[in-house]
């Protein structure tokens, strides 16, 4: 468990740089080929890179943030969860641009975290009246 809280700490970061620093600055210099190698479109390949560099600098600035704290507490969902059964996909009438909003909605706090690949775990501490998990 020691290393789990550690890993978004000053001294992982240390460690994992020293071991990764040479092979980014050498794939720094030459991101620009990588950018659209592979089987997509200059186009696609060029958006996808930035995303991921965009996503790479989201996730150092949540390291940032965070220096120095070993667990961050907030809810994992905004609703109880819902029944089994109740979304279902093969139905004629099923909306999914709807469903998809309504699944945004039903998790709001989680999602910096998953985007940043920060650990998380969802702890169901309570249960509702209906008996449903909540956390």
């Amino acid at each position: 468990m020691e290393h789990f809280l550690d890993v978004g700490g000053r001294v992982a970061r240390r460690r994992a740089g020293q071991r990764y620093r040479p092979h980014a600055s050498a794939r720094r210099n030459r991101s620009a080929e990588f950018a659209c190698a592979g089987p997509f479109p200059p186009l696609v390949g060029r958006r996808l890179f930035e995303g991921a560099a965009r996503q790479h600098r989201a996730s150092l600035a949540m390291a940032r943030t965070f220096d120095g704290f070993d667990l961050i507490m907030t809810p994992a969902t905004a609703d109880l969860p819902p029944l089994i059964g109740a979304v279902r996909g093969d139905d004629a009438a099923f909306d999914y641009a709807a469903w998809v909003d309504r699944a945004y909605g039903f998790a709001p706090f989680t999602e910096i975290f998953n985007v940043t690949g920060q650990p998380a775990a969802s702890l169901p501490l309570f249960l509702s009246k209906d008996g449903l998990p909540i956390g």
